[in-house]
């Protein structure tokens, strides 16, 4: 009797060092999947809207998110719904305000949700939560910025241009735990690109 119990208390030590990581490696590996499905279909969407729209370069950037959103985007997101509540992230860091929105969010049948900013220093911002309104909402971890890029006429990661090193030590949007600041982790969907889609163990986790 006394080797069983010893036998199971040895299982329980395992089990509880194992466990954790064995579950943060599975949310890293759900958090790829579906920013990488996400980025397919958002893709796709765009390419479906310059058929009709033309090419990026060429879309109205003037107009209000709401307005760009259902013009460009939404109509090419089958499903797509329409949120009216205000939205607010948080840096990497989990303690500065990343965003902080009046403007809707929308919903998609996948249960991701988008927020579109078109007139943002010439570069056209979509921020993607790849579980929509749910917490953590932290950017980095469920939540990262693209950019529908005019210059490239195509869908691309904030930060997409840098290397590594770069992404990692960035003044704006570094993919770094402990660069603070409003902007820290917009690079981040770039990283995990650029990591061959994998959060890899030098990712701000």
């Amino acid at each position: 009797m006394a080797e069983v119990l010893i036998t199971l208390g040895i299982i329980g030590v395992v089990a509880a060092i194992t466990t954790p990581t064995l579950i943060s490696e599975h949310k890293k590996k759900v958090t790829v999947a579906r920013l990488k499905s996400n980025f397919s279909i958002l893709s796709q969407a765009i390419n479906a809207s310059k058929l009709e729209n033309g090419d990026i370069n060429t879309w109205d950037t003037t107009l209000s998110s709401e307005e760009f959103a259902e013009i460009y985007i939404i109509p090419y997101l089958k499903g797509a719904q329409k949120l009216n509540n205000k939205y607010l992230l948080r840096a990497i860091d989990k303690k500065t305000s990343f965003f902080c929105w009046n403007n809707p969010l929308y919903l998609l049948p996948n249960g991701s949700a988008i927020y579109v900013n078109p007139n943002s220093q010439n570069a056209i911002r979509l921020i993607l939560d790849i579980n929509g309104k749910q917490a953590p909402n932290v950017v980095g971890i469920d939540a990262f910025e693209l950019v529908i890029s005019p210059t490239n006429n195509i869908l691309i990661p904030t930060c997409n241009s840098y290397s590594k090193e770069q992404i990692k030590n960035a003044t704006y949007g570094a993919c770094r735990k402990d660069k603070t600041g409003v902007y820290g982790g917009e690079c981040c969907a770039a990283l995990i690109m650029k990591d061959g889609w994998e959060i890899t163990e030098d990712y701000p986790w």
